[in-house]
């Protein structure tokens, strides 16, 4: 009940409500004007007696790969049934369920059997007639804003508040990096709530933390962390952005504190949460692609930190041209920016024409 009304507080659709909880759209909806208990999805035997017959046939199918509800439901109207789309819907319900828990064991491969597949494999396995092959679930990933001054994306923020947008920048670094985003309420500025999101953002195979992390005087997530007896592995590393970047590991799930600025968030995801993340998906060697392009003009900065700057990386990826930043929270600098020039620590002075590292966008 509480779960629903803070949703839709945060902004979020009735379809993305549904989408996060998986209550149908019609109960959220009544619900939400009616105030009544939370809804509680129950049994309809008398549904299911038309589906009896077929659920050999829906058990084949499911073996070969295909859950989608719709085509299913296609597929056994041609063969004369005459129930309806809630039913087959129903009865899938628990079946995803089970295959998802099976799936969640995929840690058991035995050294040497395993591999990160492309389009190459595929072809090739569909040339040796391998129609079916065990494969990795795509790790499920809980992001977590944190913060009174966060407010819901359809918002106007007052002066010291901003909108809550690291999640979904977060949720598509996931979704491009095999992963499944499971975007959580905002973690308010009190242990208490705070420690409530971070106990069910470990229910996932990896946890996103973006903000509270600093020296700040209410960045209390460090503080949760270790009432959950989390083992803290690093909680600074030297580069900017990015430099209060907490990772460790609590009740068996890793989790990392992702600073709160736009940039860093991103940054400091590709760097480390990635790699975190390919090897929760089954990858035995993650590789970070930094590429060298040739300056387009000179450049200065301080020593003692390797930086990571927005940057534009020509069309043909043979030169570079770093872009006018303002800082971490330089969003509309990252809109322009196809690419990071990576600026090693130890060097203060690059000429035009020099050789010069960079991440790709």
């Amino acid at each position: 009940m509480d779960e629903i009304q803070q949703l839709k507080r945060e902004g979020l659709s009735i379809l993305a409500i549904s989408n996060l909880t998986g209550y149908d759209r019609k109960t959220i909806r009544k619900y939400l004007l009616k105030a009544t208990a939370k809804p509680v999805y129950g049994p309809r035997p008398a549904l299911g007696s038309k589906l009896e017959p077929f659920k050999g046939y829906l058990g084949e199918r499911l073996q070969a790969g295909v859950w989608n509800a719709r085509v299913l439901l296609r597929e056994l109207r041609s063969r004369n049934y005459q129930g309806g789309y809630t039913t087959v819907t129903e009865w899938l319900r628990p079946q995803r369920e089970a295959a998802q828990v099976v799936a969640v064991r995929r840690f058991e491969t035995p050294p040497g059997k395993q591999a990160q597949v492309d389009w190459g494999h595929l072809g090739s396995l569909a040339a040796a007639g391998r129609e079916r092959v065990p494969v990795y679930a795509a790790p499920r990933v809980a992001l977590i804003a944190t913060g009174d001054e966060i407010v819901a994306v359809a918002e106007t923020p007052r002066d010291f508040q901003i909108r809550n947008s690291n999640v979904y920048s977060l949720a598509a670094q996931v979704a491009r990096a095999g992963g499944v985003p499971w975007i959580l309420p905002v973690a308010r500025d009190e242990i208490a709530h705070t420690r409530e999101l971070i106990e069910r953002g470990l229910s996932a195979d990896l946890l996103l933390l973006s903000g509270g992390v600093s020296a700040g005087k209410y960045d209390i997530v460090e503080q949760v962390l270790e009432g959950l007896g989390a083992e803290f592995f690093f909680d600074r590393v030297l580069i900017q952005p990015g430099q209060p970047l907490v990772f460790g590991k609590a009740r068996g799930k890793f989790f990392f504190g992702l600073p709160g600025n736009p940039s860093s968030t991103m940054v400091t995801f590709e760097i480390f949460a990635r790699a975190a993340l390919e090897l929760l998906g089954g990858q035995e060697e993650v590789t970070m692609h930094m590429p060298f392009a040739r300056l387009t003009q000179e450049f200065h900065h301080r020593v003692g930190l390797t930086r990571f700057l927005p940057a534009r990386l020509s069309r043909d990826g043979a030169e570079v041209t770093p872009l006018a930043w303002r800082g971490s929270s330089d969003v509309p600098a990252l809109t322009r920016a196809n690419s990071f020039m990576v600026v090693d620590a130890d060097r203060p002075d690059w000429q035009a024409g020099d050789w010069v590292r960079v991440l790709l966008k």
